[in-house]
């Protein structure tokens, strides 16, 4: 199955190509599947003026939904959807206006600490993934960074765009070969990051079309997709190059 967010509902597509909602009425920005099967989620709502609540939710392999966290006041700040190789959960706070983003972990007691050797980046920090390695990786503006634990966040090699605007580097994904997978939203196109730092264009997105999410699995590519109206869909493309849209 492959699951994903239009901000509106959880849409699910089944091995046979159905789509359908999964959960429903959710404001979600990020998801997570556990090795059981689980799926994860916040919601978020903004309530007027600077008020804001969330929660956390989580759908059992058996579709029943139920809360993590209940509803709680003001911006999430004490749960991430990226399990980095420690099995802590990571997470981008930017609560500061002015002051940019640092990068939350809480580990398996519950404790939130500030990871990244306190690094700050650039606000909005748009994505995080976790590498096979151990090591997270943060889409921080127009460049892709790196860090284990505590330690200072390093550049990854050729994940640099020119394009400086808000949204430029998206989704990631860290294959366990030591490339890396990034949405580049900005060029409309899914770039491959070798790892001595070689690009290379995977796919293209048209407009009014940007990839947000990029997939890697056994049947090609599944690339998320919004347009500037905020309307979102799924497009899988094969091995064979064939192109399928949900």
């Amino acid at each position: 199955d492959v699951f994903y967010t239009d901000l509106v509902h959880v849409w699910r597509i089944d091995a046979r190509g159905r789509k359908s909602i999964a959960v429903r009425d959710v404001h979600t920005h990020e998801l997570m599947l556990d090795s059981a099967g689980a799926l994860y989620g916040e919601d978020a709502e903004f309530l007027g003026g600077d008020r804001f609540r969330w929660r956390v939710w989580r759908r059992a392999p058996d579709g029943r939904v139920s809360d993590v966290i209940p509803w709680r006041d003001g911006s999430r700040d004490a749960w991430g959807f990226v399990r980095g190789g420690d099995g802590a959960l990571y997470w981008a706070s930017c609560v500061a206006r002015d002051d940019g983003c640092v990068v939350k972990r809480r580990d398996a007691r519950g404790r939130v600490s500030v990871a990244a050797g306190g690094a700050r980046f650039g606000r909005p920090l748009n994505f995080l993934a976790a590498a096979p390695d151990g090591a997270v990786l943060v889409a921080d503006g127009p460049r892709v960074l790196r860090f284990v634990g505590d330690g200072r966040p390093t550049p990854v090699p050729g994940a640099v765009v020119r394009d400086t605007g808000r949204f430029v580097l998206m989704g990631l994904q860290a294959m366990p070969d030591g490339r890396v997978l990034v949405a580049g939203f900005a060029e409309r196109a899914v770039i491959e990051i070798a790892p001595g730092g070689a690009r290379r264009v995977l796919a293209r997105s048209d407009a009014p079309w940007h990839p947000t999410g990029v997939l890697a699995a056994p049947d090609g590519l599944w690339i998320l997709e919004y347009d500037d109206g905020a309307r979102a869909r799924v497009r899988h493309v094969s091995r064979g190059g064939a192109s399928r849209t949900f």
